[in-house]
């Protein structure tokens, strides 16, 4: 691997950490505060609790997305794989005989 690749892995798991980091401390946020004493239409707390879901809303849609994109490229790299693979299939012919073009 080069060093550009192993940044890059690096980098991606550092956000990977800090985002699910984000996720937890907004989702705890969101469970302490839940039963909180609201004063009414001008709570500002109310007003941070319905930020703190709409965060994690979006970023559960972002990593429902990563995920699905993950899937389908692993999925496609597969697919090459056995295709690749079974169109090289060896017989005792294909092994005896050379195949010249």
């Amino acid at each position: 691997m080069t060093l550009a690749q192993n940044r890059t892995k690096i980098l991606s798991a550092i956000l990977a950490i800090l985002i699910a980091f984000i996720l937890l401390s907004v989702v705890i946020f969101i469970v302490s505060e839940e039963g909180h004493e609201c004063v009414g239409d001008d709570c500002e707390l109310c007003h941070v609790l319905d930020c703190a879901q709409k965060i994690v809303e979006g970023l559960t849609t972002v990593g429902v997305a990563v995920l699905a994109t993950l899937a389908l490229r692993y999925a496609t790299v597969k697919t090459e794989e056995w295709v690749e693979k079974s169109n090289q299939s060896t017989t005792l012919i294909s092994l005896k005989v050379k195949l010249s073009d």
